[in-house]
């Protein structure tokens, strides 16, 4: 697994732990940060 891979993870953990806490500026942050690390994975230089 990528450092990338292991970044994705932990933000999805931490995504579902502001859910659940209802913090929504922390899971707005973290989401950016999702989508972030997304576009990174799907770069071509990624493959």
């Amino acid at each position: 697994m990528t450092s990338l891979e292991q970044a994705l993870a932990s933000i999805l953990e931490l995504i579902e732990k502001a859910k659940a806490a209802g913090n929504s500026l922390a899971l707005a942050t973290l989401t950016a940060r999702k989508h972030a690390i997304c576009a990174a994975l799907a770069a071509p230089e990624q493959h």
